[in-house]
């Protein structure tokens, strides 16, 4: 779960990077940085597919993908009417790991069929998307990617697949594939990957209880406790708990003590409070403190210390 946790934050990262989308040789007169939206299709189908189904390739998602083994299979595009359309833009599985060959055709009735571009191959240089790009454009309602599997095998492997118009949809300068965008995808997939690991770094901190706002207890600053004799009863104590009150100026804490998720003093147990500490007036602004309302407050994490060896869970609770 992690692993496609990261995956899945790359895979989105990318695709929505300026400069990480990518391919023609050259500029076309058309191409320009702003455009409308580029079209949705109304319906997408495929000759076969493993279960990863065409569906697939039109959800901005870098992480899910068409895919069909053999020469000559095919994911279609049905845009619902006839359309004009000079380009496509195409992500490919694995597109920083190998190329893909492919054919992409273009139909008005999905019966007669125009080869726009004919044996292309992508960058097999980044993951985002890449612009494939011809002149003059082309009407048609269908459009079919003819796949003929890749550098490493037969499979056909895409996902994110549309059509464009450059006349109307955005075809910046920034998608052509140059070194610079290979390197600043590189370079953004490495930063991710640098941060995942510090953030389950800082869980394993987590778990071991270093974290948290420092507890002060007031029997080692501020008050002077004979932990040999016994706490007396409180006999002040309001009918109503009172918000700003600290708990034990609300409720008797002389025969508690309360146990908490942190270890802050690293002896691999969780950092208890006495009941000394308690009654002289102890909280603590994450865990343990008195509400607006005048309620007592517990709260408690996913990860911190452990009271036990036979449990997995952190807590926050008050024992007798």
């Amino acid at each position: 779960m992690k692993h496609i946790f990261l995956k899945s934050l790359i895979a989105s990262s990318v695709l929505l990077a300026v400069g990480c989308t990518s391919t023609p040789v050259h500029q076309f007169d058309n191409n320009k940085e702003t455009g409308e939206p580029i079209l949705t299709p109304v319906a997408l189908t495929a000759s076969s597919h493993d279960g990863n189904g065409p569906d697939r390739l039109f959800d901005q998602d870098l992480t899910t993908r068409w895919s069909s083994a053999g020469d000559g299979e095919w994911a279609m595009l049905d845009y619902g009417s006839v359309q004009s359309f000079d380009a496509v833009q195409i992500a490919f599985s694995k597109g920083n790991e190998r190329q893909s060959f492919f054919d992409i055709q273009m139909s008005e009735d999905g019966e007669n069929w125009t080869t726009v571009l004919e044996n292309q191959t992508s960058s097999g240089k980044i993951l985002g998307l890449e612009r494939f790009q011809f002149e003059p454009a082309v009407n048609a309602r269908y459009v079919r990617y003819v796949g003929h599997g890749n550098t490493k095998n037969g499979w056909n492997s895409v996902t994110e697949l549309a059509a464009l118009n450059c006349d109307v949809n955005a075809c910046p300068s920034s998608h052509i594939v140059t070194s610079a965008v290979v390197a600043a995808e590189a370079t953004m997939i490495a930063d991710m990957k640098a941060a995942e690991k510090a953030r389950k770094e800082a869980r394993k901190d987590l778990r071991k209880g270093n974290w948290g706002e420092p507890a002060v207890y007031p029997c080692e600053t501020t008050v002077k406790c004979n932990t040999r004799t016994a706490l007396p009863v409180p006999t002040n104590l309001p009918a109503t708990p009172v918000a700003g009150n600290a708990p034990s100026e609300n409720f008797d804490m002389t025969h508690w003590y309360l146990s908490q998720p942190f270890d802050h003093d690293q002896n691999g147990k969780p950092d208890d409070v006495s009941e000394w500490n308690l009654a002289n007036g102890y909280q603590h602004p994450e865990i343990f403190y008195t509400a607006d309302d005048g309620g007592l407050v517990f709260k408690s994490y996913v990860k911190g210390a452990r009271t036990s060896a036979n449990t997995k869970y952190a807590r926050t609770e008050l024992r007798e």
